[in-house]
């Protein structure tokens, strides 16, 4: 599969770093939040179902980015969800 990039949807070096850790066991992805000095750490990946994509299209969200938070308490409109630029490929039949 080729990579097709779109400025819009392209993680920056740091998110790609942060995704790039978090499935790499051992890798320390930060401190816990209210205490600094306890790191945290992949310790392990573990594969928890696949699942068909027959369109091959997949969009990713999340329930509201932290400048919606007023909007999503109340039922509001938030940024809508984005499609990977990037199909995923159909699994032959065979």
């Amino acid at each position: 599969m080729e990579w097709v990039g779109d400025a819009r949807l392209a993680a920056g070096p740091e998110a790609t770093w942060y995704l790039e850790a978090a499935f790499t066991p051992g890798a320390h992805l930060g401190t816990v939040y209210d205490d600094p000095t306890t790191p945290v750490v992949v310790t392990g990946i573990e594969e928890l179902t696949t699942i068909r994509v027959p369109s091959g299209r997949l969009v990713v969200d999340a329930p509201f980015h932290d400048d919606q938070v007023w909007e999503y308490r109340r039922g509001l409109p938030t940024t809508p969800p984005r499609e990977l630029a990037v199909r995923i490929p159909r699994a032959s039949t065979g």
